[in-house]
């Protein structure tokens, strides 16, 4: 075997480390100031959300959320049969599970945001990353440090 050999083994062995580093900053990773906690919320798409619906908010510990997610579903149930309207629960659970997951990581982050958790130094790549999967939930009022740092 000559050098050459291993050198092309090392580089090898180096790009699969640089592809596990990118993979770690899919994750925007929020501290809690007093409590020094963690938590990280994925990038983008939340597949806890499309399987579990509105329940995910439960394991994910927003209570709060949850029964107001409760509360809306059952008000557009009660309005649908006000209007003798009966589409399958399957469409339905269907549209909140897909909305949910498109929502559900970027509205966990911003809870996260007014609660006062705080950014742990998010880089420039995590934050174009997380622009070009979030790019159209950004509104124009931007109440949290969260949605000021994405959005501006």
């Amino acid at each position: 075997m000559s050098s050459t050999d291993f050198q092309s083994n090392d580089v090898i062995e180096y790009t699969g480390r640089k592809e596990k580093k990118e993979n770690t900053e899919k994750y925007l990773t929020f501290i809690n100031p007093e409590t020094k906690k963690e938590k990280k919320v994925k990038i983008g798409v939340g597949l806890d959300f499309f399987f579990l619906g509105f329940f995910a908010f439960l394991f994910r510990g927003f209570i709060k959320e949850f029964f107001l997610c409760f509360f809306l579903l059952f008000l557009f149930d009660a309005i649908l049969l006000y209007f003798n309207v009966i589409p399958p629960d399957s469409a339905i659970a269907g549209a909140i599970g897909v909305l949910l997951a498109l929502r559900g990581n970027f509205y966990i982050a911003r809870s996260l945001s007014k609660k006062g958790w705080t950014l742990k130094e998010p880089s420039d790549q995590t934050r174009e990353y997380a622009r070009t999967k979030w790019k159209n939930l950004c509104g124009k009022k931007r109440d949290t440090p969260f949605e000021v740092w994405l959005c501006e």
